[in-house]
């Protein structure tokens, strides 16, 4: 026995092995939301489809072509005419033999279009902006982000790359092709267009892709369309995020406080400590301190455990009497990494970009004045259930240059579990890629670029680096729900 400490670092996959639903795709799926937002986004773009195979179909040929832009603007022109029906709508298209023509036969020849034709592509039309319209309403009060994470295909993926979705989310990536401004840039200029003048820059906006016109018809169906204050896609999408944490921290607060079926007590907390003695049965040390990145904690009634630190914060406890899920702050973050690439911005963009990093976020929090756990008599880090991804590698990089990881004597220990769907030896082999990479990024910070090339072989010629698997729990699944 001595006087050395062990540095647990935990990720979501320790709260997952623990029992609890906490990946975004939980999250989503729970009360079906991920479904709903698929099902307006469907909407939304097959009726324009439809109404596209319709047109070319039936060879159609609008004499006037602002009333096509009229009619594919619906969506969004509805909203700046007080939400009117689609009678209204029609009424003012006047659609008729006039403005509505037929190609003959693939020729240049025209000829008026049939009653029957347009009343089949109006009732059409209508069928389609009813379900959309029927969608719309349901989601109307889900939050910006959750809408946006799902556009930006997050919903079968870890938190890790939830924070890689907003990543792309701010540059426009997987929304609009070839993009050359910030998310906050695109979204004020088109609805500030829009505002000025509609049906040409509803257009306009169409043209950018499905997606960011969907992007841009949700925040208008959901905020309204008022000219009188000028949008702020910066003030929306940073209020929108605390209102997606509070509503994510409440979520798992729910989770940890499901009882066992056989049990009086919470079924996480017994289980999340069970999780670390079975780490520090890999451990020579008897004592360790905790880097969470879970908004849960792992301390509760552990003689183990010497300090905890939520990096990201913690869940709200409900029972406060100043428990508010709908404030403009939060106790826990989401965010981006600092090493996100700003250089083609302007200095206003990167200033707004940076307000959504972890870094920044933190700073502005009362939970950043954390328990310093980064103690001298460290001389081992222990890491279980952290995807070791780009969002986080700041930490990892300021933790090892803290114990100076070429030069000391300090042990790294990854352990793992296996998986549903994948064999011991493809957790082997992922695992080993990212503590690869990991290991390999790290080493390029060092100065000596000798250093750099040679960290990896280093720590296993020196056995300061080790792969080890944790078994998992057959958990009962049977547990008495307490959700309020």
């Amino acid at each position: 026995m001595h006087d050395f400490k062990t540095l647990i670092i935990l990720g979501n996959g320790a709260d997952l092995h623990s029992g609890l639903k906490t990946t975004f795709k939980d999250f989503m799926e729970y009360n079906k939301k991920d479904s709903k937002i698929n099902e307006a986004i469907e909407s939304f773009f097959s009726l324009k489809m439809d109404l596209k195979n319709y047109i070319e179909k039936e060879k159609m040929v609008f004499t006037d072509t602002s009333l096509h832009t009229k009619i594919f603007s619906f969506p969004i022109y509805r909203l700046f005419h007080n939400n009117f029906l689609f009678d209204e709508f029609m009424e003012t298209c006047d659609l008729s033999s006039e403005s509505l023509q037929i190609k003959v036969n693939n020729s240049n020849e025209i000829e008026n279009c049939s009653e029957n034709i347009i009343n089949e592509f109006t009732e059409m039309f209508r069928h389609k902006f009813n379900l959309l319209d029927e969608r719309m309403k349901y989601i109307k009060q889900m939050n910006l982000w959750e809408v946006i994470l799902i556009l930006i295909n997050g919903s079968k993926n870890s938190w890790y790359d939830v924070e890689k979705c907003m990543e792309k989310f701010f540059s426009m990536q997987n929304i609009i092709s070839n993009s050359d401004k910030t998310a906050q840039e695109y979204i004020d200029e088109s609805i500030s267009k829009i505002q000025k003048n509609k049906i040409s820059s509803i257009d306009e906006v169409s043209s950018l892709g499905y997606k960011y016109e969907f992007l841009i018809f949700y925040i208008l169906y959901k905020n309204g369309t008022s000219k009188n204050n000028k949008f702020n896609a910066q003030d929306l999408l940073l209020n929108e995020l605390y209102s997606f944490e509070n509503k994510f921290s409440e979520y798992i607060y729910n989770e940890t406080h499901i009882e066992d079926k056989n049990d009086s007590r919470y079924f996480y907390y017994p289980r999340i400590n069970s999780l670390i003695q079975s780490l520090m049965n890999k451990s020579k040390n008897d004592i360790a301190n905790i880097l969470n990145f879970n908004y849960t904690s792992a301390r509760r009634k552990s003689s183990i455990i010497d300090k905890e630190n939520n990096i990201h914060g913690h869940i709200q406890n409900k029972d406060n009497h100043d428990y508010n899920p709908n404030r403009k702050s939060s106790d826990i973050i989401l965010g981006i990494d600092t090493n996100i690439n700003t250089c083609n911005y302007t200095a206003e963009a990167k200033k707004n970009i940076y307000k959504f990093t972890k870094t920044s976020r933190l700073l502005n929090k009362s939970i950043h004045n954390h328990t310093n756990i980064l103690d001298d008599n460290i001389d081992e880090i222990i890491f279980y259930g952290h995807s070791l991804g780009e969002s986080d590698y700041s930490y990892f990089q300021s933790i090892f240059d803290n114990y100076k990881l070429y030069d000391s004597e300090l042990s790294l220990i990854f352990a793992f579990s296996t998986r549903k769907r994948k064999s011991e030896s493809q957790c082997i082999e992922s695992q080993s890629e990212r503590i690869s990479s990991l290991i390999n990024r790290y080493g390029e910070t060092l100065d000596n670029k000798d250093h750099a090339k040679n960290l990896l072989h280093k720590l296993l010629i020196e056995n300061r680096l080790h792969l080890v698997k944790i078994a998992n729990k057959n958990y009962t699944k049977t547990k008495k729900a307490t959700r309020n």
